[in-house]
């Protein structure tokens, strides 16, 4: 960033150590386990490992790119349209900064990225540089003091939970990023001016210089127990959230029989569930569901390698899953070790091409498609047998028209 290189203005102190440099605190304002849409503001500190004295910091940067996805970070603010806004982020590390004033606060720094930006969620700022004998009254508001060791409080990210349960890491650091153009945290001190000699000095998390900035965020019933070890992490075809209306692309199961699902898991299940541990069910309107299909015993159930990756196939010849219907895979804690989750698809047989319409692109498409033996997931093969022919053709054009909406309360 061009601003970077500016002449400073503002006096913040922040401190080093030759070797270790910063640990980064992460602190929620309560602890977990957290509910599903939960929101809690997170408190970014800093503290200096080992102790060596004050210095001037220039510029600092929180990288958020390597936090869970599924976890919304609700964009902080320099200064808010109102004066209780707990969004104010507030580098200064100030209590007095409350009321988001330039008096109280100072007009010495200013954001960049900001959690949108073209280099992700990043957010950075710059702090220019003030000789310490002008700042006067506002002196101690604009410094933060590292000397002792002492923990400080730079930001607060409000963060909101998904509406599943899981694990979710909350990471500010992404200490695996090694070029500070792209991201990664990245503090820096030091001005190199008459009134401030210190040359430019970096801190990266690649380095070793600044450890810490993760905190691992619990959602659901078993965090208490650390029962909680493996996470959901994505499906094929893509799943549909609790609270979506509408299925991501390619997020349909086309065919009128075995339709599949794969589950890719943060780690290895402790086995393949059966009865009770995980459960298909038909979602019902007003929020409600049918009766578990598992239990019918007509599903194929398996561990796919690396062993992170569960398919889970509807019956090839009497199939549970009806056409323009929505189902739900979930596991509501019987599924040991393995985190509650809740994932939707609908079905749209004949939808080729995943966009929960049957249209006459499909059926070209399939006509056009692979003909003979295909793959047990492939979208061409409309009637799950396995092979492309002509009836997966037919049965696609007489399937012409829109999926069924998802039913209320989901």
């Amino acid at each position: 960033m061009l601003r970077r290189g500016l002449a400073f203005s503002l006096l913040l102190a922040v401190a080093s150590a030759a070797q270790a440099g910063v640990i980064v605190d992460l602190v929620p304002a309560t602890a977990g386990p957290y509910a599903q849409d939960q929101s809690v503001d997170v408190d970014i500190m800093l503290r200096q490992d080992p102790t060596d004295g004050d210095h001037s910091l220039r510029f600092i940067q929180f990288d958020f790119n390597t936090t869970a996805p599924e976890l919304t970070l609700i964009p902080p603010r320099t200064h808010d349209l109102t004066p209780t806004d707990i969004r104010f982020w507030n580098f200064v590390g100030v209590t007095n900064c409350v009321n988001s004033t330039d008096a109280a606060c100072g007009s010495g720094h200013f954001l960049e990225d900001v959690l949108n930006g073209p280099r992700g969620r990043i957010l950075s700022a710059t702090y220019f540089f003030t000789d310490p004998a002008d700042l006067g009254e506002n002196a101690t508001a604009q410094r933060i003091l590292f000397g002792n060791g002492d923990a400080v409080k730079v930001g607060v990210m409000r963060v909101k939970m998904p509406l599943q349960d899981g694990v979710f890491m909350l990471d500010v650091v992404n200490a695996a990023e090694t070029n500070p153009d792209v991201g990664g945290v990245d503090v820096r001190w030091g001005f190199g001016l008459n009134v401030n000699a210190e040359p430019l000095t970096t801190w990266r998390a690649n380095t070793g210089e600044i450890t810490g900035g993760t905190m691992e965020m619990c959602v659901g019933a078993k965090c208490p127990n650390g029962e909680c070890t493996v996470n959901l992490a994505s499906s094929v075809p893509p799943f549909t959230s609790v609270g979506q209306g509408l299925p991501p692309a390619g997020g349909t199961l086309w065919r009128t029989a075995a339709n599949i699902v794969r589950m890719t898991f943060s780690g290895n299940p402790p086995g393949v569930p059966g009865v009770g541990e995980i459960e298909v069910v038909e979602l019902l309107p007003d929020g409600a569901f049918g009766a578990d299909l598992i239990a019918s015993g007509v599903f194929s159930i398996a561990l796919d390698a690396p062993g992170n990756i569960l398919k889970i196939q509807d019956h090839k010849i009497t199939p549970e899953m009806a056409n323009k219907k929505w189902y739900a895979v979930r596991n509501t804690g019987g599924w040991s070790d393995v985190c509650p989750f809740e994932i939707h698809f609908p079905v749209v047989a004949g939808d080729q091409d995943g966009n929960r319409f049957v249209t006459p692109i499909d059926v070209g498409n399939i006509n056009a498609g692979a003909i003979g033996l295909l793959a047990d997931d492939s979208r061409f093969d409309i009637d799950g047998n396995g092979f492309g022919t002509p009836t997966d053709v037919g049965l696609a054009n007489a399937n012409q028209g829109p999926g069924a909406p998802k039913p209320t309360g989901h």
